[in-house]
């Protein structure tokens, strides 16, 4: 009866444990994640930001890119497709049509093609990466300002 019990014991113990590891060494997560899944709704501040001026950026495992924009008074926050076709208006009230087409996307990046025009286009870099306690959001290659991530809501 003891053998029983024991082998119950064993079992339970074995089917209970958690097989799930923490190999990253950031311990952010799993490292099989991709960009999309394991920054989904993740909010990214710029790291200028002051109290007249920021902007914020998140990226949604819908496919969707949502930015928060406060200048001087004037707020906006507006979402476009990371793969898809989205009009955005201008400062002087006309609209661009904008084709937006992923390029690829690893566990820490996420590359998206821009055109603008038939003859306008970049292609941007997203790109993760975490030191000490901060997780900075960087575009291309760190040509652009930081944006570090925060706790606050974007405009879900």
């Amino acid at each position: 009866m003891k053998k029983l019990i024991y082998l119950f014991l064993a079992l339970l113990i074995v089917a209970c444990s958690d097989d799930s590891s923490d190999d990253s060494s950031d311990g952010s997560g799993d490292g099989n994640q991709l960009f999309l899944e394991k920054y989904d709704g993740v909010v990214f501040e710029a790291e200028w930001a002051t109290s007249d001026n920021t902007a914020k950026i998140a990226f949604l495992n819908t496919s969707e890119i949502r930015i928060y924009e406060y200048f001087y008074g004037n707020e906006v926050c507006y979402v476009h497709p990371i793969d898809g076709t989205w009009e955005r208006e201008t400062v002087d009230g006309f609209f661009n049509t904008i084709t937006t087409s992923l390029q690829g996307q690893t566990e820490n990046s996420i590359t998206i093609q821009y055109n603008y025009s038939e003859n306008e286009s970049v292609i941007f870099e997203y790109r993760v990466s975490f030191d000490g306690d901060v997780y900075r959001l960087l575009f291309n290659d760190g040509q652009d300002p930081d944006y570090i991530r925060t706790d606050d809501e974007l405009c879900f």
